[in-house]
């Protein structure tokens, strides 16, 4: 499967990214697991800028 991301802001790519990987993973793809990985990736996110 292929998705394409178009962003030209680079923390809103990553977010989307890295939501969409988790909820491939998990199977389950519906407005509350969307909402659900949105926002811990957003609490995360901080934490992933410093570790890279």
């Amino acid at each position: 499967m292929v998705v394409r991301i178009s962003s030209f802001d680079n923390e809103k790519r990553f977010i989307a990214a890295t939501v969409l990987k988790k909820l491939v993973k998990d199977g389950r793809i519906n407005p509350h697991y969307i909402e659900k990985f949105y926002n811990q990736v957003v609490e995360e996110f901080p934490n992933v800028l410093i570790e890279k």
